[in-house]
């Protein structure tokens, strides 16, 4: 057995969601250490804790995995597809804030791997140049990532109280 949900499993499991959601998301109190989207992760780790709780029996995990760990495994990848989503949100936000021919440098040299003296030699500037380019792109990067987390667009400490706080039994 795979471990994977069915089609008609996943559909059911996302309409119960959804479900769950609009009659709780009226109970979502704002707070100011958290965000929307942090509370709506912890909304959905704990359905899937008690989805899986409720269905072990009728949905077999791989040998030696417990419902528990593929709920974990959800969770993992849940969060770096946040973590994905933030980069990528940065990334495009920094992309608008610098000349095209600084994005091309970085770009080739930072996330291509390509040394900075052949992306010297193309863009007909020194090494010098280069480095400085991506040190200077990087620390917009890291205060567009700081800028965005502070925000409260990305995960933070979120309001657990609602009803999807059933969670996992004995916490």
């Amino acid at each position: 057995m795979s471990g994977r949900l069915s089609a008609d499993a996943a559909a059911d499991l996302a309409q119960e969601f959804h479900v769950r959601l609009v009659e709780t998301v009226r109970e979502f109190e704002y707070d100011c250490r958290g965000s929307f989207r942090a509370w709506l992760r912890v909304c959905v780790r704990n359905h899937l804790v008690n989805f899986f709780r409720d269905h072990k029996e009728a949905l077999p995990l791989p040998e030696g995995v417990e419902w528990i760990q593929a709920v974990e495994s959800l969770d993992e990848r849940l969060q770096r597809l946040f973590d994905l989503e933030l980069w990528q949100t940065a990334r495009s936000r920094v992309q608008k804030q610098v000349s095209g021919r600084d994005w091309a440098i970085y770009v080739e040299s930072a996330e291509q791997g390509e040394s900075d003296s052949i992306v010297a030699e193309r863009y007909q500037v020194s090494p010098g140049v280069v480095y400085t380019v991506k040190w200077r792109v990087k620390s917009c990067l890291k205060q567009e990532v700081m800028r965005l987390e502070q925000s409260g667009v990305t995960d933070g400490m979120a309001t657990e109280s609602n009803e999807f706080q059933d969670g996992i039994p004995g916490e």
